[in-house]
């Protein structure tokens, strides 16, 4: 019985192992040609399509000069008088939230979209990513673009960022309105 356990568990522990060693060397699974069409990234992310120009703020995060990038973006026709910030998700840049951008723009709202540290086109320090410093990156943000107070919408891990804004920055009164999207920005997601 010991023998026919430890024959199963052996065979358990070896299988995940060889397999991915066979398809390693071309026996499990056929060749692929590598695409000529994908050239390798960037690490500031140059060859995103963003929609609207980048601005950059210089700040220090532990003890490390790096540039925070963000879209700044003006109410088309009329202004309303209010700001709204976009926080990306994990893995994500502001690029993604053109659409959303567009809608809120076209009601006259501002739109500011930073890209975190360490995502987009902002530096990449070797330093630990954490809520509380998003939070304050963004807040810095805001000081130098003067507003006051801003509606905070986070996508996915922004949504994090968000809830962690009110505890986190010295002044809660300045965000007046959170909202969380977990699913993917859409339009329809304008509304709700």
């Amino acid at each position: 019985m010991h023998t026919l356990f430890r024959g199963l568990i052996l065979a358990l522990v070896l299988i995940p192992v060889a397999v991915p060693l066979a398809a390693q060397e071309g026996t499990a699974l056929p060749p692929v040609s590598t695409p000529v069409d994908v050239k390798p990234g960037s690490i500031t992310c140059d060859e995103c399509p963003y929609p609207y120009p980048s601005k950059y703020l210089d700040i220090r995060v532990y003890a490390q000069d790096v540039r925070i990038a963000y879209m700044d973006v003006a109410p088309q026709g009329t202004a309303n008088g209010h700001t709204v910030v976009l926080l990306h998700g994990n893995n994500f840049g502001g690029f993604y939230f053109k659409v959303i951008i567009d809608g809120l723009t076209k009601e006259g709202f501002r739109v500011i979209v930073p890209d975190q540290i360490g995502y987009g086109k902002s530096s990449k320090p070797i330093a630990p990513y954490n809520f509380n410093s998003q939070a304050r990156n963004t807040f810095l943000i805001l000081q130098k673009e003067k507003v006051e107070r801003a509606m905070v919408v986070g996508h996915s891990m922004g949504a994090c960022w968000r809830c962690v804004w009110r505890r986190s920055i010295r002044r809660p009164s300045s965000a007046w309105c959170s909202t969380t999207r977990s699913a993917s920005p859409t339009a329809a997601s304008i509304g709700r």
